[in-house]
Order: structure tokens, then C-alpha cells, then sequence
């Protein structure tokens, strides 16, 4: 049995004696398959906000974005960074199935709390669609976890594929959207049903091929174990990890709350249609940092210091390089690549489009460190960091966007990036990385 093929069926708990399916692909097929699955997935995600302000109105934009940017945390935080874990636990701590009952039981609670949420809006188009835009985050919630199986296992052209394909149905989401009122409810439920397609009939059944059983074997994959040690062993682990996951999430949305606050809807609208360009910074970061995460991890198991911090600087170096080359072209071509978007009036906040994506040049910093102290199971410590930097978005947020309207809910959104950095590299400088013992330690070995 191959190592892909062997690494998925330990998490699972299955028998090993069968023969594999496949090779695991190289560090440059998987950076590949990464990239271009992240790309699909953002561009579909991002037509959504295109299609809306184009034939929607910055209002729908608005409401849309609203309910990402309240269910988003939410999500992110039951999710725990599990697949995170999952990639990361090279001594197979937990079983597949560990995973599967903890993240079942997280997305009851998320439901929970979104409906609780939603409750609280007095108007009902509000409400449903926060409640819509929440039951496609649960959906793709539960793909994440296989994509977590896989990830372990290098497996990332399998994950990319599955990206393509939720890239691609939430284009098709939007654009039917767009032409059947194009309102933001609309696309939220299409969006939802295309990410339930993808789930069954591309990664259940593409997980299954990895399988040496096939179906059979994935029945018994998606079987949860519900064992009291293994599951309070592992929320030890990672409802921390969780904490810091939303702490960060509301980093990103906390400008936008500000500016839906302070000056309403269809200014948040235009505010998340120039910032929705991050995801063109963070496509390369995040592909890249996926790519190399179980690399890093087996880099720390095994104590080798040299190899870990070098290829950290080497990532960090190009990150930072790609974030100055994004803020130059906004500089040079902003205004014209906003009007052919969204429109003129988004063209005209061109100064808060410089200032968002000078935020994402060091967000992509911010992605390759965070990934660095995933590696090194540094999960308890990165709460403390994001609070840190989540109180001084609060503050920048709501003290620049009433002074300084949008161009100050972007400064805070700069300063909350730049925060991070610092105090990311300052813990890695100041607290080398540990020996492999300690590191896992520090995991919590159940």
C-alpha cells in the first residue's frame, strides 16, 4: 500500500492489508491543484458579489455580504481548524472517525447559533439570508472534513478537484441568480444547493476511490465513533484552536460591521465588493502554505529546526514580495479595473482599494506564519495573538469609520494585518521552535 493510500485508511481505522490507488502527487502537483482549486472556489464566490452589484444594486451586495460576515465566524469556529489537525497529526492520534463525531456534533451547535442570529434581525429578507448563506457553510463544513483526510495525505489534487467543482457551481449559482431577480437570498440558495451537488457527487465518491474497498470501505469511513476520552481529548485540542479560528474571522469582518453600523447597508456593500479583492492575494498564500504544511509538520516531528525556519523565511520573503507587486498595480490601474466590475461607483473609492490591498500584502505574511505555528502544533498560542490584534481592530474600526468613513474601516483593516505580522514573527523569534517532544506535548497527546 502506498503512503496516500495507507495514511487515509489509518485515520479511518480500517484494516491496511489491501492495495492502494494511486501515488500521492508531488509538492509542485499539489501547489498546482491547490492553487487552481482555491482559484475556482474564489472566483466563484466573488461572482456572486460581481453579478449582485452589477445587476442587483450595492444593497443586495450589502445584505449578502452581511450574512457571510455573520455566519462566516460561526462556522469557522465549530469547524475548529480540524482539518488543520487532521493534516498535521502525523502519529494518527485520532481516527477518522473521532474527527466525524466531533465535527457532527460542532455544526448542531453552529446551526444553533445561526438560528439564534438570524432571530435577532427585524427585517425577514435579513433573516433568510443569513439562515441560507449558514446552511451552505454547513455543507461545505462537512466536505471540509474529507478534504482533511486527504490533505494528511498529500492528497491535494483530489481536495482542488472538489474546489473546482464548488468554484464552478457557485458561478452557475450566481449567474442564475442574477437572472432570476438577481437578489442576494436567491443567490445564497443556489449557492447552497450547488455545494450539496459537489458533496455527493464528487467527494464522497472521490474519496472513495482512494479507498482500497471503494464504497464499501467509505461507509465504514463515515461511521462516527462516539467515545467520551477521544472526543474530550480531542476538543481539549482543538476548541481552542476553534476560539482562535473565530477571533481571526472577526479580525477580517470586524471593519465591516463598523461600516454597516456607522453607515449602512449599501455602503457595506461597496466596502465588501473592493475588499472581496483579497482573495486574489490570499489564492497564492494559502495554495502554497497548504502545499507545505504536512512538509513543515514532518520537518518539526523529526526536530529539524534548519529546515523548518528556512523554508518559512523563503515563504514569508515571497509572500511579501507578491503583497508590494498587488498594491503597486492597485496604485496604477485601480479606478479602471473597478469600473469594469462593479461599476463607477465603486471606482470612486479607488484610495480605499489601495488601502485593502496594501492589508492583503501582509495578510499573505499573516497566512504563511499562521501555517508555520499549525506545523509546529503551536495551536494554544495563536488565541492570545488574535485577541491582541482583535481588540485593536475593534478599536481602529469603530474610532476611523465614524472620522473617516470607509477609508478608515480599510486603515483598520491595514493596521489589524500589520499587528499580526509582528507579533507572529516576534513569537517565533523569541520562542524557538521546540523539540519534537515538546511539540507534541504541547498538542495534547490523548
Amino acid at each position: 500500500m502506498n503512503r496516500a493510500a495507507a495514511a487515509i485508511v489509518a485515520s479511518s481505522g480500517a484494516p491496511r492489508s489491501e492495495t492502494s490507488r494511486g501515488p500521492a502527487p508531488s509538492l509542485a502537483r499539489n501547489a498546482f491543484w491547490s492553487l487552481a482549486g482555491n482559484g475556482a472556489y474564489a472566483a466563484g464566490q466573488w461572482s456572486a458579489i460581481v453579478l449582485l452589484a452589477r445587476f442587483g444594486g450595492s444593497a443586495e451586495v450589502g445584505r449578502y455580504a452581511l450574512g457571510v460576515a455573520l455566519t462566516a465566524p460561526i462556522v469557522l469556529c465549530a469547524n475548529c481548524a480540524l482539518r488543520t489537525v487532521q493534516a498535521t497529526d502525523v502519529d494518527e492520534r485520532f481516527s477518522f472517525a473521532d474527527y466525524l463525531a466531533f465535527r457532527l456534533s460542532s455544526l448542531v451547535v453552529a446551526a444553533l447559533v445561526m438560528v439564534a442570529a438570524a432571530a435577532g434581525f427585524a427585517d425577514g429578507a435579513d433573516a433568510g439570508v443569513v439562515l441560507v448563506v449558514g446552511l451552505g457553510k454547513l455543507i461545505e463544513s462537512y466536505g471540509d472534513l474529507l478534504h482533511g483526510a486527504l490533505w494528511r495525505c498529500e492528497r491535494l489534487d483530489i481536495v482542488g478537484k472538489s474546489q473546482l467543482w464548488r468554484g464552478t457551481g457557485a458561478l452557475a449559482a450566481a449567474a442564475l441568480g442574477a437572472a432570476y431577480g438577481a437578489t442576494a437570498l436567491a443567490v445564497a440558495a443556489l449557492t447552497a444547493l450547488a455545494a450539496a451537488a459537489t458533496l455527493l457527487a464528487f467527494d464522497l465518491p472521490a474519496l472513495a476511490g482512494t479507498l482500497p474497498d471503494g464504497r464499501r470501505g467509505l461507509a465504514s469511513l463515515l461511521r462516527p465513533r462516539w467515545h467520551r476520552g477521544q472526543l474530550s481529548a480531542l476538543a481539549r485540542q482543538t476548541v481552542p484552536l476553534g476560539v482562535t479560528v473565530l477571533s481571526g474571522s472577526l479580525i477580517l469582518n470586524v471593519p465591516r460591521y463598523a461600516v454597516e453600523q456607522r453607515l449602512g447597508l449599501e455602503a457595506l456593500g461597496v466596502f465588501a465588493a473592493l475588499a472581496y479583492f483579497s482573495m486574489i492575494g490570499n489564492l497564492p498564500a494559502t495554495s502554497l502554505a497548504q502545499a507545505v504544511l504536512p512538509r513543515w509538520s514532518r520537518a518539526v516531528a523529526r526536530g529539524d529546526r534548519q529546515a523548518f525556519y528556512r523554508g518559512v523565511a523563503r515563504f514569508s520573503a515571497g509572500a511579501a514580495a507578491a503583497g508590494v507587486a498587488g498594491t503597486l498595480l492597485a496604485a496604477l490601474v485601480g479606478p479602471q479595473l473597478l469600473a469594469v466590475l462593479y461599476g463607477p461607483e465603486y471606482a470612486r473609492r479607488a484610495d480605499v482599494f489601495f488601502v485593502l490591498m496594501a492589508s492583503v500584502g501582509c495578510g499573505m505574511v499573516v497566512c504563511g506564519l499562521d501555517h508555520a505555528l499549525y506545523a509546529a502544533r503551536r495551536f494554544r498560542v495563536q488565541l492570545p495573538l488574535n485577541g491582541a490584534v482583535l481588540v485593536l481592530t475593534a478599536a481602529a474600526a469603530s474610532a476611523w469609520t465614524a472620522t473617516h468613513g470607509l477609508l478608515g474601516a480599510a486603515y483598520a483593516a491595514l493596521a489589524s494585518m500589520a499587528a499580526a505580522v509582528v507579533l507572529r514573527v516576534g513569537l517565533l523569534w523569541i520562542e524557538p521552535l521546540p523539540a519534537a517532544a515538546s511539540s507534541a506535548a504541547e498538542g495534547g497527546r490523548p
